[in-house]
C-alpha cells in the first residue's frame, strides 16, 4: 500500500522509469545521454535503476534534453490527463488507499459533517 513515507520512493522510481523510456525513444544508449548531459555513464545508470535521481542542478539539463516537463520530474502533475496516467499506475489497493486521502483532505469521511 502506498504510504506518505513511501511517496518520495514513488516517485524516484517513476523518474528513473520516464528517463529510461525517453532515452530509448530517441534510441540514445545510455554512453549518448550521459554525455549529452554531461554527467558520467555510471551516473545515468544509477537514474535508471532508480537508485538515485539528478541533483537539481543537472535536472533541469536532463529533462530538456529528454523532452521531460520540469514539472512532472518534480513529481508534479498539473494536468488531469497527467494525473490520471500516473493514478492508472497504481495498483487496486493503492488507488483505494489515495481515494481515502483525497476524501479526508476534501472533508467527505463517512460521518464527516
Amino acid at each position: 500500500m502506498l504510504r506518505p513515507e513511501n511517496l518520495v520512493c514513488t516517485l524516484l522510481d517513476m523518474l528513473g522509469d520516464e528517463i529510461r523510456r525517453r532515452r530509448e525513444e530517441k534510441g540514445w544508449t545510455q554512453e549518448q545521454l550521459a554525455a549529452k548531459v554531461g554527467v558520467t555513464y555510471g551516473a545515468v545508470q544509477q537514474w535508471e535503476k532508480n537508485k538515485t535521481a539528478p541533483k537539481r542542478s543537472r535536472l533541469s539539463k536532463v529533462c530538456k534534453v529528454l523532452g521531460i516537463a520540469p514539472e512532472l520530474a518534480y513529481g508534479v502533475t498539473t494536468t488531469a490527463s497527467g494525473l490520471a496516467a500516473r493514478i492508472e499506475r497504481l495498483s487496486e489497493e493503492d488507488r483505494a488507499y489515495l481515494q481515502r486521502i483525497i476524501d479526508a483532505l476534501a472533508g467527505n469521511e463517512p460521518g464527516h459533517k
